[in-house]
Order: structure tokens, then C-alpha cells, then sequence
């Protein structure tokens, strides 16, 4: 069973944003099934995979924020900013060869990642179909 399941509950409706969540859920999975059999170098480089992806999706994100004047770009770009220096932090550990990865900041990522969907991506699905962005 995976940790983390992407399914049409989760969608924004908006195709590439739906399609940058489902990659990263997939990079989630493998991090967490590479940190539960102790694969340290598979958590580090998929780490590194889900830092691209995040900077793709986040960069894209916000440009249809600021294209679309969504009022609430400074409050969303900070939790994305948040987000990436903490999964940051944890790559860079790896990197310096004392993890700091931990089962219960796995849970925490899982619980931000659909939060943030939930509360704050559906918000501005709704707001670029309303200015024509599928």
C-alpha cells in the first residue's frame, strides 16, 4: 500500500498542476518505502527528484498567480517557500551524511502536502478556471 494516494478528491482541476501533484506523490512513495528498508542513498536521490519537482511546480504555480492576479500570492508563495528549505534541509543532510529524516517528518510532509491542496491549491484551481486556465 502506498503512503500517500493522489486521487480525483485531490484534484484542482487545472490538467499540469494535477499532473506536478501526482509526480510528487509518487516521489513521496519512494522516499518513504526507501527510508522504512533503510535505502539511505534512494531517500537522498529521490530527495534531490522531489526538490526539482517542487521547484517546477511552485515556480509554475505562482507564475499563474501573478498572470491571474491572485490576491493571496504572498501568504501562498511563503508556505511554498517554507516547504521547499525544509525539504531542503533534509536533502542537505543527507548530502552531509547525517540524515535527519525521521517517520514522523514523513507523516508531516504527507500532512502538508494534502493540506495544502485541500486549503490552498483548490482555492486557486478555482481562481485560473475563472480566468479561462485549465
Amino acid at each position: 500500500m502506498d503512503f500517500l494516494t493522489f486521487t480525483a478528491e485531490e484534484e484542482v482541476k487545472i490538467s499540469l498542476m494535477d499532473e506536478q501533484h501526482e509526480q510528487m506523490t509518487h516521489v513521496i512513495n519512494k522516499i518513504y518505502t526507501a527510508f522504512i528498508l533503510k535505502k539511505s542513498r534512494t531517500v537522498q536521490s529521490q530527495l534531490k527528484i522531489l526538490l526539482a519537482l517542487l521547484r517546477k511546480h511552485f515556480d509554475y504555480e505562482e507564475s499563474l498567480m501573478k498572470q491571474t492576479q491572485f490576491e493571496g500570492y504572498y501568504s501562498h508563495k511563503l508556505e511554498h517557500d517554507r516547504f521547499y528549505k525544509k525539504v531542503e534541509v533534509v536533502y542537505n543532510s543527507y548530502l552531509d551524511k547525517k540524515p535527519k529524516l525521521t517517520l514522523e517528518e514523513l507523516y508531516n510532509v504527507k500532512s502538508w502536502f494534502f493540506n495544502h491542496i485541500e486549503i490552498k491549491d483548490k482555492i486557486c484551481g478555482d481562481h485560473f478556471a475563472k480566468h479561462g486556465i485549465t
